[in-house]
Formats: structure tokens, C-alpha cells, sequence
């Protein structure tokens, strides 16, 4: 086997064409380079040099050696100067989406302020989009890392997820609904009309099977289903009273909008989904610091009405 160090010395004595010269420039005695070449010579099964008291001079298997030998180490060299490149510049980025219209509070800032302790030059580039998009962008290496409910998140051999927090699924209505009475709760409005959003590259079928689920998740038995192009579309006509729409208490619209809101008796999980072989270290500890930074601030409900602050189950 071609030894590393035979092949620097020989590289040397190749180009100096001296032993004593080659042996100041390595730190060996002269002893040690002619030993050098010998094994590599051994191993190479030809030899390199010719060798008198006077001179020394490359066999031409030797210079045809110098010139692939020194070849591949300038080339060899360019790589690992590359790849140098690549990974400081990998360690210092990270791209990350968010699920709109999640309400992500400090968590985010707590997180990356603990990042950048260990990462002072940290540059954090975020998207928010819809969880179709956020899917097909880390699917295709174009997001690190994204922050979606559970229940949108990919179940795909080679991806990690990891819960953040829990929090309560709501049934938002128009207030203009005529169902909206002191006494409504979340079962006055089972059989109103539902909303739902198309997902990007999503077909009619799997936006009609997402619908199902969503109404046999939350134990719903609309009239009909009104489909339309996307999450803005969709809290537009419930605000219309073209029918419900269900959300999380940490939606930002819950918090904003003029909307009757109304508990179920679901809850959602927030979580963080990565590729397990994800280079960049600092993905995965952005997410740990990111779970530590939810469970230190709460359960999803802060800034809601006491009527929605519900008990989830034990975080994992």
C-alpha cells in the first residue's frame, strides 16, 4: 500500500534532487529520506531514481510518478479547500420554514439567542408557507429544518421529528352565524358548512382525503365541504360565514380576528421536522434549544381566553 509519507519525500527529492536539501526540508536525516524512497520504490515494484555519488536523477517511471503524484496532490489539495469552504459556510446558516400563520412566540428568539453563544456569526434564514410547501421544500434539501403541526409533518424513512408543545385545536365561525348564541359551544356547529385549504401540489382526491380526516378527527358532520385555494382563502370565507374552519390557540387570527372561537376537545402538537443526516450540526441543537425554549415558556395557550386555556397531555 502507498504510503503518504513516502510519497511527500519522494515529491521532495524530486524537485530538489538532493538528499541533504530534502532532509532540512522535512526535519529527517538523510538516513530516513533514503529509506523512504526505498519502500516506495518496494512497493512500487520499478525505481524511481538514479543514484550516484554525484548526482541525482528521476528514472523516467519517475518523473511520469512526480508528474501523477503531484498531480493528484494539487488536486487534492483544491478539494479539501473546497470542502473547507462548504462546511464553514454550512456552520454558519441556517435555513429554516415556518407554517403560516403560527403564532411562534419568543420560543424562536430564545432558541437562536442560545445558538449564537456557541455560533457567534449564525445567520438564520426563515420562510413562512404553507405545510405543502414546507413539505416539498425540505423534501427537496431546500429547508434544513421546518416548524409544522404534527399532523402535516412527512412519516418518511430518514426524517426526524420532534415535539415541541402542545396545544388546543378550535373551531373558528363568523359571528354572524345565527347558531352563535351565548349557550354555542364547539357541537352547535358539527353540521355547519367546513373550510378547508388546498395544499400546494396537492390533486382534488388528496385535498378531498385530507378534508375527511380532518372532519373525522374532530367529530364534525358537515353539510358540505368548501374548498378553496389556500389558508388566507380560507379564514376569508369563514369570516364571511361561508362555513367553520379549524385552527390552533396559537394561530395568530384566534387572536386577532373578529371570529367566534370555540375549544374542542383536540389537541395539537407543534413540532420540528430535519433530515437525520443533516450536516450542519447546529439544525439539530436549534431544534433541542427550541423544544427547551417552549417547555420553559408554556403550553400553547398563553395570550388566550380563559375559556380556551385547556389541559393537554404530558409532554413527551
Amino acid at each position: 500500500m502507498i504510503n503518504e509519507i513516502n510519497v511527500k519525500c519522494f515529491l521532495t527529492l524530486a524537485e530538489t534532487l538532493n538528499f541533504t536539501k530534502t532532509a532540512k526540508e522535512l526535519y529527517i536525516t538523510q538516513q530516513a529520506v533514503s529509506q523512504h524512497i526505498s519502500r516506495l520504490e518496494e512497493d512500487l515494484g520499478f525505481p524511481l531514481f538514479i543514484r550516484s555519488r554525484h548526482f541525482v536523477a528521476l528514472t523516467q517511471a519517475g518523473k511520469s510518478c512526480y508528474d501523477f503524484f503531484s498531480d493528484t496532490k494539487k488536486r487534492f489539495e483544491a478539494l479539501v479547500s473546497e470542502a473547507r469552504t462548504h462546511y464553514a459556510a454550512l456552520s454558519r446558516t441556517i435555513h429554516a420554514g415556518y407554517q403560516n400563520w403560527i403564532d411562534l412566540g419568543p420560543a424562536v428568539g430564545a432558541a437562536l439567542q442560545r445558538l449564537r453563544t456557541e455560533a457567534p456569526d449564525l445567520e438564520m434564514r426563515s420562510e413562512r408557507s404553507s405545510p405543502g410547501v414546507l413539505i416539498n421544500r425540505l423534501l427537496n434539501r431546500e429547508l434544513q429544518v421546518v416548524v409544522m403541526y404534527d399532523r402535516w409533518a412527512p412519516r418518511v424513512d430518514g426524517l426526524e421529528i420532534l415535539k415541541l408543545m402542545d396545544t388546543p385545536a378550535v373551531l373558528m365561525v363568523s359571528p354572524d352565524n345565527p347558531l352563535v348564541t351565548p349557550e354555542a359551544e364547539f357541537k352547535t356547529f358539527i353540521h355547519e358548512p367546513f373550510v378547508i385549504d388546498r395544499f400546494a401540489h396537492e390533486n382534488d382526491a388528496q385535498t378531498n382525503k385530507r378534508a375527511k380526516q380532518e372532519i373525522s378527527m374532530f367529530g364534525l358532520a358537515p353539510s358540505r365541504i368548501l374548498v378553496v385555494p389556500d389558508r388566507d382563502s380560507a379564514y376569508t370565507a369563514a369570516e364571511l360565514g361561508q362555513g367553520t374552519i379549524i385552527t390552533t390557540g396559537i394561530n395568530r387570527i384566534v387572536r386577532s380576528s373578529r371570529m367566534k372561537v370555540y375549544p374542542t376537545d383536540v389537541m395539537e402538537s407543534l413540532v420540528c421536522v430535519w433530515h437525520a443526516d443533516e450536516e450542519n450540526a447546529l439544525v439539530e441543537k436549534f431544534a433541542r434549544y427550541l423544544q427547551s425554549a417552549y417547555r420553559e415558556m408554556g403550553d400553547g395557550t398563553s395570550g388566550l381566553p380563559d375559556e380556551l386555556k385547556m389541559p393537554g397531555p404530558a409532554r413527551e
